[in-house]
């Protein structure tokens, strides 16, 4: 009727779709297991202290620390009213320019390219420069989801139960039990108390 397994379980399943139906077999019902995450007292701990959600942490890490330095800065590097002030610029210049001659609009253009890649360039060493200036945090930040995410992975897929088992015993299970539904996609997290 079904088939419950992990995302990279149901991958292989699908590619075996059409050789279900050649074979005039029924294909099961594809359904994903549920995932769970252990966030134990001192991982909890460190992301309150740099004040981070775990939503956050399911970015990539590059994404992640641009996101958290651009919040926690004291300077913005949006520069999305320049920009439509640069082009508002270019339309006006253009406009004048077309009337007296039109083969000028194509180099334009390309000096228009150029300072938006110019100012494109401005904003990404000042996003640098603001990394670095957190760079303390941003460690921290990258830790934290090493610990959550091994290797760029999923805790299950690194971490033994048996570490959760050894823990907590047998109530480990119950809870697990508890606390799953099978149907609901969402990963479960669990707080260590």
């Amino acid at each position: 009727l079904a088939y419950i397994g992990g995302g990279g379980e149901l991958a292989y399943w699908m590619e075996r779709k059409s050789q279900f139906k050649e074979a005039g077999v029924f294909y099961p019902l594809l359904i994903r297991r549920k995932s769970a995450m252990w966030l134990n007292s001192r991982v909890i701990k460190s992301m309150n202290k740099v004040d981070i959600n775990f939503d956050s942490l399911l970015a990539d890490n590059d994404a992640l620390i641009k996101e958290f330095a651009l919040i926690n800065s004291d300077h913005s590097v949006e520069f999305d009213e320049q920009f439509e002030a640069l082009e508002k610029v270019y339309i006006e210049i253009k406009h004048k320019t077309i009337e007296i001659d039109a083969s000028l609009g194509g180099k334009l253009e390309a000096m228009k390219k150029n300072h938006i890649s110019a100012i494109e360039k401005i904003q990404s060493r000042l996003i640098r420069t603001i990394k670095q200036n957190q760079e303390v945090q941003t460690n921290k930040i990258i830790k934290i989801k090493d610990q959550l995410f091994p290797s760029n992975g999923l805790q299950e897929r690194k971490t033994n139960f048996m570490e959760f088992y050894l823990k907590h015993g047998p109530s480990m299970i119950e809870e697990l039990i508890e606390k799953c539904d099978p149907f609901d996609k969402s990963m479960l997290l669990i707080y260590d108390e």
